[in-house]
C-alpha cells in the first residue's frame, strides 16, 4: 500500500507542478488567464485528492481481485460520462483539509527519499538473504528494502532526517551487515558505463575464479567417493567372475572402517571446509543458513562414525556413518557448482549490456581532424568524439559532420541500419557503418541513455516482486525450523517410533540392512540418528531464495535487450495481472510524428496574411514545448522561411503549456494561444469570438485540428494535421486481445475524427475509443475501471498521461517521451514498434508463471521431502533415504530452479520485431 501511494504521490507531484508552474505564469500575465488557473488549480486538486484515496481502495481491490480479470459492468460511454460528471462536480468544492495534508505528506516523502544500492558479499541461500535484509529493514531511517540473492545486490529506500544525511544511514546500514558476518560496500550512485562494465567484469571475474575453484573441489570430492566406493566393486567383480580380485587385500583394506575415517576427514577438511566453516560462523552468529544444515548434518555423521570405531562397545555402524560425509558432500559441490554456472548464465545479459561503450574514444582537439584517444568516461557535454566504420558511439549527441549508417539494436532490438546525417540524433553503444562521422556530445557516461538503461536494469533486479513476499518469510525462520524437525526426528524414533513401529525398526537395524549389525544402543536410536541426519541435508531453503530473483534476473534482462525496461519486480508482476489497457494515441499507436497536411487563414488580422505568417506565429508560441503536434508546427515553419523556430518576432515570453488543451506565450506584446478552440479564445480573453462560430465543424477524419488565436483578434485560423500508425500498431493490438485477451481502450486529447480513425485501423471498437480525454478525464476512466474490478495498464508518453500512469495498476511509458511519464511509470518502451506492448506483458505472465513454479516446487520440494527423510514412508514401505541421497535431492532442487527460469531464454530469445517501414496510414 504504502509503495502504490509513493507511485501516484509521483505521478500527482509531476502533474501538478507542471500546471502549477503554467498557472503561476498565467496569473502574472495577465487577468485574462485567471479562469484557466482556476481550473487547473482545481484539477490539481481534484487529482490529489483521488490520488490519496485511490491508493487505500487500490490495494483492497489488488488484495481481492482473482487471477480471471472482472470486466467492466459499465458501458465505456456511460463509465466516462458519470466519471466526467463526478469530476465537474468534484472540482467545485475544495477538497478536505486532512486529505490535502495527507497528499501534501506523501509528496513531501516521496521527494525526500533518497535510493541506495549495496553490493553484498556472503550470501548463499535465502536465509542469508532473509537475515540481510532484516538487518537493513531495522536501521534507523531506513524506510524499506529489497535483497537479490542472485546478482549479490540490496537495495535501500532511505529518508534523510535532520539528525542524519542519506550518506550517514547508508553507512550505518553497511555496518550492520558487515556486523552479521557479510561483506556490504555501496555503489558508486554516479557510476558511468565504463565504470559499471568494470565493476560487473571485476565481479564476472570472481565467480569465475570461484567455479574454477569448485570444479577443483569438485574433482577432489568426487575423487574421495570413487576411493570411498571402491570396495563396494567387489559385488560387481563377484557377479563378474573375478573372485581373487575381489578378495585382494587391497580391496579389503578399501573396506576398512579407518580408511574411511581417513576419507571423510578429507572430505571434510578439503573440498568440505569452506562449507563447514561458513556454517557454523552463520550459526554462532544468529543467522543459521543452508550451509549450516549441511555442516550440522556431516559432522554429526562423521562424529557417529568416529564414536563407533573408538567406542566399539555402542555397536555403532562406523562404516555406515563414515561414507555418508563423502557422498553428502560430493553431491552438495555437485550443485553449487551447476548453481553457480547457471547464475552466471542468468546475468550474461547484464554484463553485455555494461559492455556495450567503447573504453576508448577518439576527442576531436580542433576541426583540422587532430585527434587523441582518451578514456571514454573523460569526455563531457559538447566535445567533439570521432567514430569510425564498426566501432560503438562512446557518447549521445548529434552527428556533426559526416554520413553513416548506425546499428541501434542495444536499445530498440531491431537489427536493422539507419542512415543517419549531419544534425541526427545517435545513441550510444550504437554501431556506426559507412564512414567516419564525428558526433557532439548531449551526454556521455552515467548519463547516457544505454548507462541509464542500465542502472534502470539493475535497480530492477535488486526490487523483489511482492510474491517474494512468502519466499522472505519463509527463509528466515526456515533454518531453526529445520533443526527443531531434526531434532524432533531423532526423539521420535528414539522413544515412540520404536514402540509403535518395530518391524520398521528391526528391519532398518537388522542384519543385512544399511545399519550394519546389532547395536549396544537402542535400535530406535540408530534410525533416529540417521533420519535426523537425512532431515538436516534434505531441507532447501536456497530454492526457496532462488525461486523469484533468477527469473526477475532474467526476464529483467533479456527485455532490456529488447527495449522493454522493468523498474522492479513489482513491475513484472502488476503488468502480469493486468486485464485492460488503456493506450493513448499519439507516439504510442502512432509514430508521434505528425505532419502538417493543411493551413486554413481566417484573414483580416494584422501581419497574419498568409499560411506562412500563420505557422510562424504558432511556431514562437510553441518553440519550447515539447509534444509531437508542437514539433510539427516549428518544421512546418521553418520550411516555410520561419528562423530559428522564433518566427522572427522580436519578444517572446511567458510560455505556457496546459496538458490536454494546448501552449501560450506573449508574442510582441499580444497573447497568441494555440490548441483546442475553447481553451484558445478563453486564453486571449475572446470567449464569443464571431471567427470562432463553426470552425469545429468539418474536420477530415484521421486529422487533428489545432487553432491559433490572438488577444483582440480572436481566432486567426487553424492547422490540420496528420499522423500514421506504427507499423506494428494493428499486429499488437490484435495480439493484446485475442493471444492475452486483454480490452484495448483508445484515450487520447486529440478530436473525436482522429481519434475514431486511428481505432478503426488498428482494430479498436469504436465503444472503446474515447476522444478529447483531459489528463482529469483520463484519470477518471482508470478510477472507473478499477472501480468496476479490472487491473489496467496505462500505455501513454506525455506529462498529460502521469497522473493516469500513476493511478494505474502497472503504467507503461515510450521512452521518447517527456520525463514526466517516466517519473510515474513502471514499464519503460525504448525505441521499437508497438509490439513491445504486448512482448512486455506476454513478458511478464511468463515471468510470473515462472515464479510461481518455482516457488511452487521449492515448497512441494520441502513439504514432501523432509517427511520423506523423517522417515515418513519407513513403516508401510520400508524406505527411507540416506544422507548422501537426501543430499543429492537438495542440489538438484536448486538446479531445477534455476534452470526453469532460464527456459525464459528459450521461450523470449527471438522475439518477432516488426520493421518501422510498414507503417499504415489512418485513412
Amino acid at each position: 500500500m504504502a509503495l502504490h501511494a509513493r507511485r501516484l504521490s509521483t505521478g500527482v507531484h509531476v502533474y501538478a507542478r507542471y500546471t502549477a508552474t503554467n498557472a503561476a505564469r498565467s496569473n502574472t500575465h495577465n487577468n485574462s488567464s485567471s479562469s484557466s488557473s482556476s481550473s487547473n488549480v482545481h484539477a490539481r486538486a481534484l487529482i490529489a485528492v483521488r490520488a490519496q484515496t485511490s491508493s487505500s481502495s487500490t490495494q483492497h481491490s489488488s488484495a481481492s481481485s482473482s487471477s480471471k480479470q472482472k470486466q467492466p459492468s459499465l458501458q465505456p460511454s456511460a463509465a466516462v460520462a458519470a466519471s466526467a460528471a463526478s469530476s465537474a462536480n468534484g472540482s467545485q468544492m475544495p477538497a478536505s483539509q486532512q486529505k490535502q495534508q495527507q497528499v501534501s505528506d506523501a509528496l513531501q516523502q516521496t521527494a525526500s527519499a533518497q535510493v541506495a544500492l549495496l553490493d553484498v558479499e556472503g550470501m548463499n541461500c535465502g536465509g542469508c538473504s532473509a537475515a540481510v535484509q532484516r538487518v537493513l529493514e531495522g536501521t534507523p531511517g531506513v524506510d524499506s528494502a529489497a535483497v537479490n540473492l542472485v546478482t549479490g545486490a540490496a537495495m535501500l529506500r532511505v529518508i534523510p532526517t535532520s539528525a542524519q544525511t542519506a550518506d550517514d544511514v547508508v553507512a550505518a546500514a553497511a555496518d550492520a551487515v558487515c556486523a552479521k558476518g557479510f561483506t556490504a560496500r555501496r555503489r558508486a550512485a554516479a557510476e558511468n558505463a565504463v565504470e559499471r562494465a568494470t565493476r560487473l567484469a571485476e565481479k564476472d571475474e570472481e565467480r569465475q575464479k570461484a567455479l574454477k575453484r569448485a570444479g577443483v573441489d569438485l574433482a577432489v570430492a568426487w575423487g574421495l567417493v570413487g576411493v570411498c566406493c571402491a570396495h563396494h566393486a567387489g559385488h560387481l567383480l563377484h557377479m563378474a567372475g573375478f573372485h581373487s580380485i575381489a578378495h585382494a587385500h587391497n580391496m579389503a583394506m578399501f573396506g576398512s572402517p579407518w580408511v574411511g575415517a581417513a576419507l571423510s576427514g578429507a572430505a571434510l577438511v578439503g573440498p568440505g571446509r569452506a562449507v563447514l566453516c561458513d556454517g557454523y560462523k552463520s550459526f554462532v552468529a544468529g543467522r543459521p543458513n543452508m550451509n549450516s544444515l549441511v555442516g550440522l548434518g556431516a559432522s554429526t555423521s562423521f562424529g557417529a562414525g568416529v564414536a563407533g570405531l573408538a567406542v566399539p562397545s555402542l555397536g555403532l555402524p562406523a562404516s555406515a556413518f563414515l561414507e555418508e560425509p563423502v557422498m553428502l558432500l560430493a553431491f552438495i559441490l555437485l550443485g553449487r557448482a551447476l548453481e553457480e554456472r547457471a547464475r552466471l548464465q542468468a546475468g550474461g545479459d547484464l554484463r553485455a549490456m555494461a559492455e556495450l561503450l567503447p573504453r576508448v574514444a577518439h576527442l576531436e582537439l580542433d576541426e583540422s581532424s587532430s585527434v587523441v584517444d582518451v578514456d571514454a568516461g573523460a569526455i563531457r557535454t559538447g566535445e567533439v568524439v570521432r567514430v569510425l566504420p564498426g566501432e560503438r558511439v562512446p557518447v549521445d549527441g548529434t552527428v556533426l559532420r559526416g554520413a553513416a549508417s548506425f546499428d541501434e539494436s542495444h536499445l530498440t532490438g531491431e537489427g536493422r541500419l539507419i542512415s543517419k546525417a549531419e544534425g541526427a540524433v545517435v545513441s550510444a553503444g550504437a554501431i556506426a557503418w559507412g564512414a567516419p562521422v564525428s558526433v557532439r556530445a548531449s551526454a556521455a557516461g552515467a548519463e547516457t541513455q544505454v548507462a541509464s538503461v542500465a542502472r534502470l536494469v539493475e535497480e530492477a533486479q535488486a526490487k523483489a516482486a511482492p510474491v517474494q513476499r512468502f519466499a522472505d518469510a519463509a527463509a528466515g525462520p526456515f533454518v531453526w525450523g529445520v533443526a527443531a524437525a531434526a531434532a524432533a526426528t531423532l526423539a521420535f524414533w528414539a522413544t515412540a517410533g520404536a514402540s509403535m513401529f518395530p518391524a520398521a525398526v528391526a528391519a532398518a537395524t537388522g542384519t543385512g540392512a544399511s545399519f550394519g549389525t546389532a547395536s549396544a544402543l537402542p535400535p530406535g536410536a540408530l534410525v533416529g540418528l540417521r533420519l535426523a541426519v537425512d532431515v538436516l541435508v534434505c531441507a532447501c531453503p536456497c530454492a526457496l531464495g532462488l525461486a523469484t530473483p533468477t527469473a526477475t534476473l532474467v526476464a529483467t534482462s533479456l527485455a532490456a535487450k529488447r527495449g522493454v525496461l522493468f523498474r522492479s519486480g513489482e513491475a513484472l508482476e502488476a503488468l502480469a495481472s493486468c486485464g485492460v489497457v488503456v493506450l493513448d494515441k499519439t507516439g504510442t499507436l502512432t509514430e508521434g510524428a505528425p505532419r502538417v497536411r493543411s493551413v486554413f487563414v481566417a484573414g483580416g488580422a494584422d501581419g497574419v496574411a498568409d499560411e506562412a505568417a500563420l505557422l510562424r506565429l504558432a511556431a514562437a508560441a510553441e518553440r519550447d514545448v515539447r509534444h509531437p503536434l508542437a514539433t510539427a508546427l516549428v518544421s512546418a515553419a521553418e520550411a516555410r522561411g520561419g528562423r530559428d523556430g522564433d518566427g522572427g518576432f522580436e519578444y517572446v515570453y511567458d510560455s505556457v503549456t496546459v496538458p490536454g488543451c494546448g501552449a501560450a506565450a506573449t508574442i510582441d506584446g499580444r497573447r497568441v494561444a494555440i490548441g483546442r478552440l475553447d481553451w484558445a479564445l478563453g486564453e486571449v480573453g475572446m470567449g464569443d469570438d464571431a471567427n470562432g462560430l463553426g470552425a469545429v465543424d468539418g474536420i477530415p477524419d484521421g486529422l487533428t485540428r489545432v487553432y491559433i488565436c490572438r488577444s483582440d483578434d480572436g481566432m486567426l485560423g487553424y492547422v490540420d494535421l496528420g499522423d500514421a500508425l506504427k507499423g506494428d500498431a494493428v499486429e499488437a493490438v490484435r495480439t493484446l486481445q485475442e493471444e492475452l485477451g486483454m480490452q484495448v481502450y483508445l484515450c487520447s486529447g486529440d478530436s473525436a475524427s482522429a481519434v475514431n480513425a486511428a481505432a478503426a485501423a488498428a482494430g479498436i471498437p469504436a465503444a472503446y475509443a474515447l476522444s478529447s480525454q483531459s489528463p482529469t478525464d483520463k484519470l477518471a476512466l482508470v478510477e472507473q475501471l478499477k472501480a468496476d474490478g479490472a487491473r489496467v495498464c496505462v500505455v501513454g508518453d506525455g506529462v498529460n498521461d502521469a497522473p493516469a500512469l500513476a493511478a494505474s495498476d502497472c503504467g507503461m511509458a515510450v521512452a521518447e517521451g517527456v520525463d514526466a511519464a517516466s517519473e510515474a511509470a513502471k514499464v519503460l518502451l525504448v525505441g521499437g514498434g508497438a509490439t513491445r506492448i504486448s512482448d512486455a506483458v506476454r513478458l511478464s505472465r511468463s515471468a510470473l508463471s515462472r515464479i510461481r513454479q518455482n516457488l511452487g516446487w521449492a515448497v512441494g520440494y520441502n513439504a514432501l521431502g523432509l517427511p520423506l527423510a523423517a522417515g515418513a514412508a519407513l513403516p508401510t514401505f520400508g524406505v527411507a533415504l540416506t544422507p548422501s541421497a537426501a543430499g543429492a535431492m537438495m542440489a538438484a532442487s536448486s538446479v531445477c530452479v534455476v534452470g526453469n527460469s532460464l527456459r525464459l531464454r528459450g521461450e523470449f530469445e527471438n522475439w518477432k520485431v516488426l520493421p518501422e517501414t510498414t507503417s499504415a496510414k489512418i485513412e
